[in-house]
This record gives C-alpha cells, structure tokens and sequence, in this order.
C-alpha cells in the first residue's frame, strides 16, 4: 500500500503478531502467503527479521521481472521451491535491471539466512548505493536522424508529368454510350 507521503507500506494483517507475546499458532505450524515464504517459515522454524528480508528479496523480484521467483500448481509445491530450488537471476528475465541490483535481491532470497542480509538497514544502504549510481529519470533526447543514412532530393519534371496525367484525366472523363 502507498501513504500519503508516497512511500510504499507493506502490510499484512492476517499473520500480524506481537514479538512480545505468543503467536497464535503452535511450534511447526506454517502460517503465510506461499508465493512470500523464507524458507524457515515454510519449516515452521523460528523466524527473526531476515524472513522478512527474504520476503521483501520476493516482492523486489516481482517488482523487476514482473513475476514471483517460484511458481506452482499447490502451494505445498511453492513452499518446496522456496526450500530447496536456486531462484533465477532476475537479470535473465529483464536485462534492464543492472547487475548490482540483481545481486542485491539474490542476496535476499539466499536460503541460508545467514548468507542474508542480517537487517534492514544493511539492505537500505546497498540499495540506496545502487540509486546513486542511476542516471536521472530526466533524460535528454537526441535529435532524430533521418530515416536513410543520407539525403536525396527528388525533381520532378513537370512537363513529363503533365502528359501521363492528362492521360489519366481523358480516360476517367471519356463518355460512355450504351445500346
């Protein structure tokens, strides 16, 4: 969701717990969206802030290529990808995106947290360097250039053109006579 100030919001209400008190659910017991699952949620392990992180690593990767990392006919079959397959360079999918931000959403979706980014924080900075080193949505056109890779002129004589069109204009007026 987006606020008034225009910054994106992530918000899912029907997983949302206190970190002080005891979860609703019981040790083992998977509780989620599939399609945004870390690995150790989809074990039904603890979790901390890099579950969250590799869930953001999905929606960025869904941002840039335009689909979810892993897809799949269950959502147990989903849950199995996030576990046990590599995802595919986004790059492969948009070659627009640069290989530093590829990196950066790989580098969420690693399933061995400890590989992760360890907090947001470090994330933000890595994507705020990337930033950095974009051109500006202001971009400067070129002038167009011309449609052959040289200049010709055409002239046209117009007594060789006058001949052919009074020809066509005697046709076109010629009286018909029907018997």
């Amino acid at each position: 969701m987006i606020d008034q100030d225009g910054n994106a919001r992530i918000m899912d209400f029907g997983i949302a717990r206190s970190l002080k008190g005891k979860g609703i659910t019981g040790a083992g017991v998977m509780i989620g969206t599939p399609d945004y699952m870390s690995p150790e949620q989809v074990e039904g392990k603890e979790t901390d802030q890099r579950s969250d992180i590799y869930s953001l690593g999905v929606i960025l990767f869904e941002m840039v290529t335009g689909q979810t990392p892993f897809q799949g006919d269950t959502p147990f079959t989903i849950g199995v990808k996030h576990k046990s397959e590599i995802p595919q360079n986004p790059q492969e999918l948009n070659s627009q995106i640069s290989d530093e931000l590829s990196q950066v959403i790989l580098r969420c979706l690693e399933k061995d947290k400890e590989k992760r980014f360890q907090n947001a924080e470090d994330l933000q900075n890595d994507l705020q360097n990337i930033e950095k080193g974009l051109p500006t949505a202001e971009k400067i056109r070129p002038d167009k250039k011309p449609l052959t890779s040289r200049e010709f002129t055409v002239k046209f004589n117009l007594k060789k053109l006058f001949v052919p069109a009074l020809l066509v204009a005697a046709a076109k007026s010629k009286p018909r006579f029907y018997i």
